[in-house]
């Protein structure tokens, strides 16, 4: 049974490690394939637990793995629910609300640090230790129930706004999480076994267990095959007005998200100007309102109906019709105007305006002077 277990799990901690590497080596939806690289990463780990504990227990190895895996397996929940919630809201992973969803393993390296610094006694590591295992499981329990919530409102959204763009299927995602919280359940009655009986035999526990842990991996490996667009976002197609139709076919932004986005980012581009930057571009424009380059482009081409470029000089010209308005001591020139407004080069200035606005600057210019020149007689 031993050697058993320690093939499966050289055979599943080898699929990790080259899912892990292919979910980093995409540069599409980048985020999301991080943040469901990492916790492949820490499932190739628990693969290589049961190689680990059949060493030396009192070696070096399997002292650090012993400090170390105590912090990371409260990474388990979290990282699920934050690529859930990428994938079913585009949120940006690195905002500032999500910095306590990495609470938990900081308060466990923390305690463990007492322990050196306070030397507590054998009895208390000893408790200290089981409470660990408890809390863990309803650490996973708990995130487990809001990823599943999540999922769960993403596909009510789905059924009930059938024009969506988005067509990705999350299901496998639901039975991902489902047999990790099975997974664990399974780990969790073992050690609760080896507490309250210490020569238990769990052998048979553990395979069930690694036998799991390799499904997981090998679930993923197909679904990026079988499914890539949930993972590899497609971005060609036709298009309609420059515009592609399909390239967002494959989004995981809902209607409510991006709805949620246009005013974020509608009210950014008045109350703080950010097209006066004649350098602007699409992905410094998301990072200034929080929201993921690939959104931001979805909502302009959807809810604006524009390219970004177009986007932005609808604004540039505008501030130049106001800038018009202004009274000044010495009459301005359109060139001046035009770099004041967040223009760079005139000959785009002069081809933007007239194609918004059917005129050439000089020309409207001259009709704003004369009309303000009638209200002053």
């Amino acid at each position: 049974m031993d050697q058993i277990i320690e093939i499966i799990s050289w055979i599943g901690a080898l699929q990790g490690l080259l899912l892990t590497l292919l979910l980093f080596s995409r540069r599409n939806n980048k985020s999301a394939n991080r943040l469901l690289a990492f916790f492949i990463v820490i499932i190739t780990l628990d693969c290589l637990e049961p190689i680990i504990f059949n060493g030396d227990h009192n070696g070096i190895l399997f002292k650090t793995w012993e400090v170390v895996w105590g912090g990371l397996v409260f990474l388990h929940g979290p990282l699920l629910f934050l690529y859930v919630k990428k994938m079913t809201t585009g949120a940006p992973i690195l905002q500032n609300t999500d910095v306590w969803h990495y609470a938990a393993p900081f308060i466990y390296y923390l305690l463990i640090l007492s322990t050196v610094v306070f030397s507590w006694p054998g009895h208390a590591i000893e408790t200290g230790t089981a409470v660990v295992y408890e809390l863990f499981f309803l650490h996973l329990l708990i995130y487990s129930a809001l990823s599943l919530a999540r999922i769960r409102k993403y596909q009510r959204s789905r059924l009930a706004n059938t024009s969506s763009l988005s067509t990705i299927d999350l299901s496998w995602l639901k039975m991902l999480l489902l047999t990790t919280l099975a997974l664990y359940t399974i780990s969790f009655i073992t050690v609760q076994l080896q507490i309250i009986i210490p020569d238990a035999e769990v052998k048979s526990l553990n395979f069930v267990i690694q036998f799991f842990l390799v499904f997981i991996m090998y679930a993923i490996s197909y679904k990026s095959i079988s499914q890539p667009q949930i993972f590899f976002p497609i971005r060609d197609g036709g298009k309609v007005n420059g515009i592609s139709k399909e390239k967002y076919s494959a989004s995981s932004l809902d209607q409510e998200n991006a709805e949620r986005i246009r005013r974020k980012l509608s009210g950014h581009m008045q109350e703080k100007k950010p097209y006066l930057d004649p350098n602007l571009s699409l992905e410094t424009l998301s990072q200034q309102i929080g929201e993921s380059r690939y959104h931001v482009s979805q909502v302009l081409n959807d809810k604006f109906k524009v390219k970004f470029n177009d986007f932005v000089n609808r604004y540039r010209v505008e501030e130049f019709k106001l800038l018009i308005l202004k009274p000044v001591r010495r009459k301005p020139t359109v060139e001046s105007l035009a770099q004041l407004s967040g223009f760079n080069s005139k000959t785009s200035f002069h081809t933007v305006f007239k194609k918004i606005t059917g005129k050439t600057p000089s020309k409207f210019y001259k009709e704003v002077l004369a009309a303000k020149n009638k209200e002053v007689l």
